[in-house]
């Protein structure tokens, strides 16, 4: 059987396979459909060849921002990567509906999208286009990276390297306005694009801390030399930053809560005080007919401040809980936030 009857056999294989994905009758979730290169492919078997052992590179690496492969179809003699599908919405998208991102979701965005371009590099399978339309934020806070596209002569072994430096910008750019509101160069023409770096981000969102504004800054720097251009330097200039964990948003470091409003702190910790003082108030002030107290009604604990509490937390645990967390200074202010938020809530 010619080799071009074969590919066109298979094609049909995987378009049903993929069909069949798409309708979910093979596994939850609506599956992602991406060319890896443009339809100029002459030697579809040699192609094939290759594309087959990037695709089990990249299996192998299972990288949280890569997303899973589940097969291969061709369309239109064009080999597509079919992806598994996972709900959420682009780091665009989610920019537009919801505003600006926090600077801690910001250094998860980077952290997570630079080790999913490390893998992506040594498989020779980058993006040829990255931007926050092609970042995807899924529902569980993970990042993954949905363009792999990528021309066929840099799948070959022998073929030139990726353009990095390009894509180390595209990213720093994506982030800037997600984080800012604004992209990194508006209402700039060229010759000033090439001669001045972006605003400082701190002049535009408040309370990013250094280390972020930092490290956008040389993913954005106009001058090649001053710029990151490889995922060496990307590391090191992400250095900075607190380290990434889980799917969820990472902590901010000590240098970056003291950079946070004195507002927000000065609220935060007036908000906590007053909560205290109005609970021990209430505990003085008891339900008609001989009931429990408003407070221990509020937090689900005894009569008794310093008894035991079968169904939550004396008032005196609380205290106790808060004045812990406070000794803990700046650095404690989210975990203090978060505690203060639980009582409320409760």
């Amino acid at each position: 059987m010619p080799a071009k009857e074969r590919v066109r056999i298979l094609g049909d294989v995987l378009r049903d396979r993929a069909g069949r994905l798409a309708r979910g009758e093979d596994g939850e979730g609506k599956p992602l459909f991406l060319r890896i290169f443009d339809r100029s492919v002459h030697d579809i078997q040699g192609f094939s060849h290759r594309l087959v052992l990037r695709l089990q590179h990249l299996r192998g690496a299972s990288h949280p921002a890569i997303p899973a492969v589940r097969s291969v179809q061709l369309q239109a003699q064009t080999p597509t990567i079919v992806l598994e599908g996972a709900p959420g919405t682009s780091l665009a998208e989610r920019t537009k509906t919801q505003g600006p991102i926090r600077p801690a979701r910001a250094g998860a965005i980077l952290s997570q999208a630079l080790g999913a371009i490390e893998v992506l590099s040594e498989a020779k399978v980058l993006p040829a286009v990255l931007s926050a339309n092609t970042i995807w934020i899924t529902t569980e806070g993970k990042t993954l990276l949905l363009a792999l596209e990528t021309p066929p002569e840099l799948l070959a072994r022998d073929g030139p390297p990726p353009d990095l430096p390009a894509l180390l910008l595209a990213l720093g750019a994506a982030v800037y306005e997600a984080v800012s509101g604004r992209p990194p160069y508006q209402d700039l023409k060229a010759l000033p694009f090439t001669l001045a770096p972006p605003p400082p981000l701190a002049s535009i969102a408040a309370a990013v801390p250094p280390e972020l504004s930092n490290v956008l800054a040389k993913l954005l720097s106009p001058r090649p030399e001053d710029r990151v251009a490889d995922l060496a330097a990307a590391s090191e200039c992400l250095g900075g930053l607190p380290p990434i964990s889980g799917t969820t948003s990472t902590r901010l470091s000590a240098a970056a809560l003291r950079e946070r409003p004195r507002w927000r702190r000065r609220a935060a910790l007036a908000a906590g005080a007053g909560l205290l003082l109005a609970l021990a108030l209430l505990l003085l002030v008891p339900w008609t007919g001989g009931e429990k107290s408003i407070l221990t009604q509020f937090v689900g604990g005894s009569e008794d401040e310093s008894g035991p509490a079968p169904e939550g937390r004396s008032v005196s645990e609380l205290s106790s809980r808060l004045a812990e967390i406070r000794k803990g200074g700046p650095e404690a202010f989210e975990e203090e936030e978060a505690f203060l938020r639980d009582v409320t809530d409760r």
